[in-house]
């Protein structure tokens, strides 16, 4: 059997037991009232948020163009919004690339009084683009080119580095930045760590399941996780790990507009 063939195989069998992991979690049990409490309230007051987007894709070099813009923005205005439900603590973000999104994140907790400073805000990424691909990324339509695909998995959002990072959240002096796959980046974190509010941004099946099994069990009551991949089309293995983990454990989450899906931890 041909490499194509066998890869294509695995893919379909990883895929069929995330499934299966998720079969009796019926869209009905999904939780909405995070969507319900964002929405009737969208303004937020003192804080333009269209005009902070604009800035913060302008400041970092992060700009989209074409059909993504109003996902892209629509995307941005949802972490901020949901922020505002979280209590008070640490925040992290995974998969940062130049920081548009860990602005807007840090500028809604300086708006709301919190992480002065950019205090208690981690913010990991490897700077070097994409890791492995498993089985579970690859995308049905791009299967007969495996190796291909990785190749340029590991060339997407290279274009960065902590300097660069740094220096577009300067007024933000105090945020962490850990350099790294997650899969060793996290489980070097202390023990006592606690957050309320994550954004995974990995886009791969593997750091983003690592990054659930780390950051789930350390949500403080009320905290959210917020993965930017769901709906994904080019990048299945995100949606593939949240399903399997939520799914799973049939643990009630919100799919938006934007593509995201949320979890909070009430």
């Amino acid at each position: 059997m041909s490499t194509a063939k066998e890869n294509l195989k695995k893919a379909h069998t990883a895929r069929v037991r995330a499934n299966a992991a998720a079969k009796e979690f019926a869209a009905g049990e999904h939780s909405y009232d995070i969507a319900e409490r964002m929405f009737t309230a969208k303004k937020i007051e003192g804080f333009p948020i269209g005009k902070r987007i604009s800035q913060a894709l302008a400041r970092t070099g992060s700009g989209v163009t074409g059909s993504k813009v109003q996902i892209r923005y629509q995307a941005l205005e949802n972490l901020a919004l949901l922020l505002r439900q979280t209590p008070v603590g640490n925040v992290a973000e995974c998969g940062v690339w130049r920081g548009a999104s860990a602005r807007i994140i840090l500028e809604m907790a300086n708006h709301l009084g919190r992480n002065e400073n950019g205090s208690g805000m981690y913010l990991f990424d490897t700077f070097g683009g994409f890791g492995d691909y498993t089985p579970m990324d690859y995308v049905v339509s791009l299967v007969e080119d495996f190796q291909v695909r990785s190749e340029i998995g590991r060339n997407i959002f290279t274009e960065t580095s902590v300097e660069t990072l740094r220096e577009n959240l300067a007024d933000f002096p105090e945020v962490q930045i850990i350099k790294g796959p997650v899969e060793e980046t996290l489980s070097a974190q202390s023990d006592d760590l606690r957050f309320s509010f994550v954004h995974i941004d990995l886009d791969l099946y593997e750091p983003t399941r690592v990054a659930l099994e780390y950051f789930v069990p350390r949500m403080v009551d009320g905290g959210i996780i917020v993965c930017d991949d769901y709906s994904s089309e080019m990048f299945p293995g995100a949606r593939y790990a949240w399903d399997e983990y939520f799914g799973g454990r049939k643990m009630p989450f919100t799919i938006l507009a934007s593509l995201q899906s949320v979890w909070c931890n009430s």
